[in-house]
């Protein structure tokens, strides 16, 4: 509420599992958010977010970098399948592209997001794996440092 208010023209948006079964209750609860999408939209929002810069002009030393979304595991204790859906892995060269944008702009730690990110790229046609990635993004200039969560089991 005070962001909206400090700076009117900010764009705010919630996204998340909860979204999927209670869009209607947080939009009541929270009026000036602007926005809510589930995880499974988020292809349709980043189309509508090209105008403007995704990655801050400014960045921290440290960001994160989702990788894979979605889990393929359906442990009886756990909703993520049921809520963002099966995994579903980012392009190799998508996921370098953006790091190596990271750091040119200074970004010298990436923390890989995913919720099993041991899956990444069983999906994907060339079927890299998770140390494809980690080597591609080894030799990204002034990176220092590559962390990830999370894993399986």
């Amino acid at each position: 509420k005070s962001l909206k208010r400090s700076r009117p023209s900010l764009t705010l948006a919630v996204t998340g599992c909860l979204v999927n079964s209670k869009v209607n209750q947080l939009k009541e609860s929270f009026p000036d958010v602007d926005y809510f999408f589930k995880p499974g939209d988020y292809p349709q929002w980043l189309e509508k977010a090209e105008s403007e810069p995704i990655l801050p002009r400014h960045p921290l030393p440290s960001t994160f970098v989702p990788i894979i979304q979605g889990c393929d595991n359906f442990c009886s204790y756990c909703i993520v399948p049921y809520r963002r859906g099966r995994e579903r892995s980012r392009p190799l060269d998508e996921v370098v592209a953006e790091v190596k944008e990271l750091g040119r702009r200074g970004v010298k730690e990436v923390t890989l997001l995913g919720q099993n990110v041991d899956s990444y790229g069983h999906d994907l046609l060339e079927r890299p794996d998770l140390a494809d990635l980690l080597k591609e993004l080894n030799a990204v200039e002034g990176l220092g440092r590559i962390r990830f969560l999370t894993n399986h089991p």
